[in-house]
C-alpha cells in the first residue's frame, strides 16, 4: 500500500509542477488555448484502465506538452496457483503533442509522442520501474469552449513482463486506445 502513496504523490506533485510552469508560459487567448485538465478511460495491449490528464496552453501555435496518469489492471495467472488476478500498475506518461485543426474551433486532430513509464506490482514481477516510449493519433471534438472530447489511437512499447505468471506475458506494450473528457481552464 505504501508503493501506491509514493506513485500518486509523485504523479500529483508532477502534475501541480506541469500546471504551474505552463501557467506562466504563454498565455491563451481563447478557451481551447487554455491549460486543459481531464479524465479518460483506456486500454494498453490488454490491460484495462482509468485515469487523469493535464495538457499545458499551446505554444508555438500548435505544440502542447501532455501529462497522463493512469491506474492499470493486468490479469494473470501466478505461478503454482490455478486462478488469474487482476494485478494494479500505474502507467504514467509525458509526451509533446502536435495539434492541427480540421474544423477552426469544432474539430482537432493531433499526434503525440513522448516516454512511459511503469510502476509495476510486485505480484506480477520483481523489476521495479520500467522505461518505455509511446506514439499516438488522436480527434478532439469542442462542442463548446471550456470542454472537448477526444478518442486517441496508437502504441506503447515498454518490455514489461510479468515475471512471475505461469506463463510469461508482456503488458502495457502494444496496441493502445484511449477515450475521455478534458476541461479548459
Amino acid at each position: 500500500m505504501k508503493n501506491w502513496q509514493t506513485i500518486l504523490t509523485a504523479s500529483v506533485f508532477s502534475m501541480v509542477i506541469l500546471f504551474c510552469t505552463s501557467t506562466y508560459g504563454q498565455i491563451a487567448s481563447t478557451k481551447s488555448n487554455a491549460i486543459a485538465i481531464g479524465f479518460h478511460i483506456n486500454q494498453f495491449q490488454n490491460d484495462f484502465g482509468i485515469g487523469l490528464n493535464l495538457t499545458s496552453p499551446y505554444f508555438a501555435k500548435h505544440l502542447a506538452i501532455k501529462l497522463r496518469t493512469s491506474l492499470m489492471w493486468n490479469e494473470f495467472l501466478p505461478s503454482g496457483e490455478n486462478e488469474t488476478v487482476w494485478a494494479s500498475y500505474a502507467n504514467s506518461q509525458l509526451g509533446i503533442l502536435l495539434r492541427t485543426p480540421v474544423i477552426e474551433n469544432k474539430i482537432n486532430v493531433y499526434s503525440e509522442g513522448g516516454a512511459a513509464i511503469l510502476f509495476p506490482n510486485n505480484k506480477a514481477t520483481a523489476r521495479g520501474n520500467v522505461i518505455g516510449g509511446y506514439g499516438l493519433f488522436g480527434f478532439e471534438f469542442l462542442p463548446k469552449d471550456k470542454f472537448n472530447y477526444f478518442v486517441e489511437f496508437g502504441g506503447i512499447g515498454t518490455g514489461a513482463q510479468t515475471e512471475k505468471a505461469e506463463i510469461i506475458e508482456v503488458y502495457s506494450n502494444g496496441f493502445l486506445m484511449s477515450v475521455g473528457m478534458r476541461f479548459n481552464f
